[in-house]
């Protein structure tokens, strides 16, 4: 089956690039829409998608599938919120959450903005994202389960009530949170608008872009920052920021960078990979231009000299080796030392997800599978675990739909 022409209208359109979900992801999803479409050939199918917005969409749907939920992130809505709190006055603090899918990242901050007291007047969040359907749900504002994993039970009952269908959000709350549809990628994102943002939220959507898309959306986020303001980006992204002006600021866990116009950053703080992981998105799929410069990778990607002795991969999978044994002697706490050795990888992350459901922590297991497959989409064991907790939640959709990921990378159903 030519994928060529899908491929090609889908990094044109919406900036994806469809090797970052996995292999066997696209050819699934177009086998999937060519059937729903009763078409046989794959090249009929690029030509309908090239013509019909509805097609494109449900496509579109298919591939992007939402990795969000409340409070996603340790702590990091309660430093945004004192960051806004110790915002100068005169106008409200504009806050830009892109890709924002189902809500949950922009109304976590409104919420946190509300619990330390931070009137409404001073503040405004704005979110975009390419689905329609997501949206809507967004606006919306009703949840299940799966989406609280990470929250305080006493904040959802300040500011959700229970309904048939799972938890709504408050008016009081939805009514201080605009959505649009809209992509960073696209070159005509907020095209008139510059300098107008103080803090712009885009965590885990730079690894699934194409270069050409991703050198855009960073563009954009230089024209919409107001200099001296943030950047929230994933925890396998800050290797996208490099050579750009953006300084690491806040804490360690955060990955927030401050935007500096004027130059290009050469510092010390500026970001850089620490481990690179037989699991990490490659160049050729998801990294940017400058990996390898900045991950100590030659112009070819072979180490520089000098470095061979000291390999961060060998140094990653000893301290993930010493994890597992230690995990099997029932010794949890010195595993999770060792795992914190081993780096942002997706095995390391899984491994954590294993060690803190052994703990009998499921939101933080739920949350490390999470990153796993930010950084592995394909990643079995991760996919599994999640599927599971899923499950466990009583999120059967999300389960169904990990499932059918899971069997697409050949595990076990």
């Amino acid at each position: 089956m030519n994928l060529a022409p899908v491929v090609e209208l889908l990094q044109r359109r919406i900036g994806l690039d469809p090797a970052s979900l996995g292999v066997s992801v696209l050819p699934a999803a177009v086998t999937d829409e060519m059937r729903a479409l009763r078409l046989t050939d794959a090249t009929a199918y690029a030509g309908r998608l090239a013509g019909d917005t509805d097609a494109f969409a449900a496509l579109v749907e298919r591939l992007v599938v939402p990795e969000t939920w409340f409070f996603r992130g340790a702590g990091l809505f309660e430093e945004l919120a004192r960051i806004v709190a110790r915002s100068p006055g005169g106008r409200p603090f504009r806050v830009l959450s892109v890709p924002c899918s189902s809500g949950e990242e922009p109304y976590s901050l409104a919420i946190a903005l509300a619990e330390a007291g931070i009137p409404a007047e001073r503040w405004s969040i704005e979110g975009y994202d390419l689905s329609p359907r997501l949206i809507a749900a967004a606006r919306r504002g009703l949840y299940r389960e799966f989406s609280f994993r990470q929250t305080e039970p006493s904040l959802r009952e300040r500011y959700f009530r229970p309904v048939p269908d799972g938890w709504e959000l408050a008016e009081s709350v939805r009514a201080h949170v605009r959505f649009d549809v809209g992509n960073i990628a696209d070159p005509v994102f907020l095209a008139g608008v510059s300098g107008a943002y103080d803090l712009i939220l885009c965590r885990n959507l730079l690894i699934y872009l194409t270069p050409a898309a991703r050198e855009q959306a960073l563009t954009a986020f230089e024209r919409l920052l107001v200099p001296g303001s943030l950047l929230a980006v994933g925890v396998a992204e800050p290797q996208a920021l490099a050579g750009r002006p953006f300084r690491r600021a806040g804490t360690e866990p955060h990955f927030l960078f401050r935007y500096e116009a004027g130059g290009r950053s050469k510092s010390a703080d500026e970001p850089r990979v620490k481990v690179v992981h037989r699991h990490a998105p490659t160049p050729s799929r998801s990294a940017s231009p400058t990996t390898s410069s900045v991950a100590g990778l030659g112009e070819h990607g072979r180490p520089h000299r000098g470095q061979l002795q000291k390999s961060p991969e060998r140094a990653a999978d000893n301290a993930l080796d010493r994890a597992r044994r230690l995990a099997d002697a029932g010794r949890l706490d010195d595993a999770l030392a060792e795992v914190a050795r081993a780096g942002s990888t997706a095995d390391a992350f899984s491994l954590l997800g294993v060690i803190q459901q052994a703990r009998g922590d499921r939101a933080a297991a739920a949350v490390a599978f999470r990153k796993a497959l930010y950084l592995d989409p394909a990643h079995r064991e991760a996919l599994t675990h999640s599927m599971l907790l899923a499950n466990q939640y009583g999120d059967t959709d999300r389960a169904a739909v990990l499932r059918e990921r899971l069997g697409r990378t050949g595990g076990e159903q």
